[in-house]
């Protein structure tokens, strides 16, 4: 038998009963990859390409492209678009997404010979 009440009741019921939702685990992206190390850290940057940093973000761009999801092939393309129009950097510094940390966007920093900075 269900009882109709409004929601402000519902509300109230929900926390004096201490009633909780059940929530799914939090994802995470990977929490330390042994194979890159922060090669920004101390390091002085005076020169065009030095490095650059790449995210998914919504602020200004070298490259751009936009995807309705955040796959490592819309990645790998933005950064292809980055160097055609820049060249290459010594250094690309990302994040831990599992876009950037994907087999194919370290093979493809490997054979343009970017150093991969996380």
């Amino acid at each position: 038998m269900a009882i109709k009440v409004n929601l402000k009741k519902a509300r109230r019921l929900t926390k004096k009963m201490e009633l909780r939702g059940i929530s799914p685990p939090k994802k995470t992206t990977i929490s330390m990859d042994k194979r890159y190390t922060n090669l920004i850290k101390n390091l002085s940057v005076n020169r065009p390409n030095g490095v650059w940093c790449a995210d998914i973000a919504y602020v200004k761009a070298l490259s751009m492209e936009v995807s309705n999801s955040s796959e490592k092939e819309m990645c790998l393309d933005a950064t292809r678009e980055a160097i055609k129009k820049y060249g290459i950097p010594e250094i690309i510094h990302t994040d831990k997404g599992r876009q950037f940390m994907s087999s194919l966007y370290r093979y493809f920093g490997g054979h343009t010979n970017m150093n991969a900075s996380i």
